[in-house]
């Protein structure tokens, strides 16, 4: 019947993490040096080093997921140290940060609350409330147990 999208405070975290990949990976380029033509390496980890102080303005202005930007970085990575491994590891991490960056979300129907999270979702029948109040974009959920759940609806 309804459904809430939960504030996630998220972002911040993938923007650091991101920068944290790709600035890892500039270090990577630099100190493999299995290439005979190593500029190439210092080439790769300089638009590498560029990718991780542009992040936030990347994701923000061209629409690019982090997921995206460490698929590029990966391919970069591959070119910079021609070794599958490092660009395999950076690739996976890009798939394990997309698969973990769902936004919660608050699903209120007949049977209950069902409250969708990153671990775990759980269900909770209408009979284990006092109260269910959404005000001012804040849903409380008071439980008959006293507790208190608290959540920020996104706009």
């Amino acid at each position: 019947m309804y459904t809430f999208s939960i504030k996630d405070h998220g972002p911040n975290l993938i923007v650091m993490v991101t920068r944290s990949l790709l600035a890892l990976g500039a270090i990577i380029s630099l100190l493999y040096q299995n290439n005979p033509y190593y500029y190439i390496n210092i080439v790769a980890s300089a638009i590498l080093l560029m990718l991780a102080v542009l992040v936030k303005r990347l994701l923000a202005n061209t629409g690019l997921k982090a997921s995206s930007l460490l698929w590029i970085g990966a391919v970069i990575l591959f070119f910079g140290t021609r070794s599958i491994t490092f660009s395999i590891v950076l690739a996976a991490v890009g798939l394990l940060m997309k698969k973990l960056n769902e936004h919660p979300t608050v699903h209120i129907n007949k049977q209950g609350v069902y409250i969708k999270k990153m671990f775990g979702n759980q269900l909770h029948p209408w009979g284990e409330f006092n109260n269910i109040i959404l005000k001012d974009d804040l849903l409380t959920l008071d439980f008959k147990t006293n507790k208190l759940m608290q959540l920020t609806i996104a706009e």
